[in-house]
């Protein structure tokens, strides 16, 4: 049984290490998913200004209309 257990250990290390690293390297992904997300929205949002009010921004969409 000990040597079983001996023989065994390193796989199953390695395997954890293994297993840790991916879930590690999932995690990035999504973060780097949710960078990119946020930078394509603000990258959107500069076309408009803050200081359109409704009312004039109806009155542009008409004239281009």
């Amino acid at each position: 049984m000990d040597n079983i257990l001996t023989t065994l250990f390193p796989a199953f290390a390695f395997l954890g290490i293994i297993l840790f690293a991916c879930d590690r390297q999932d995690k990035r992904k999504i973060e780097l998913e949710k960078v990119k997300a946020k930078a394509e929205w603000d990258r959107a949002s500069e076309c408009f200004r803050n200081d359109v009010t409704q009312e004039g921004f109806e009155e542009i969409v008409e004239a281009t209309g």
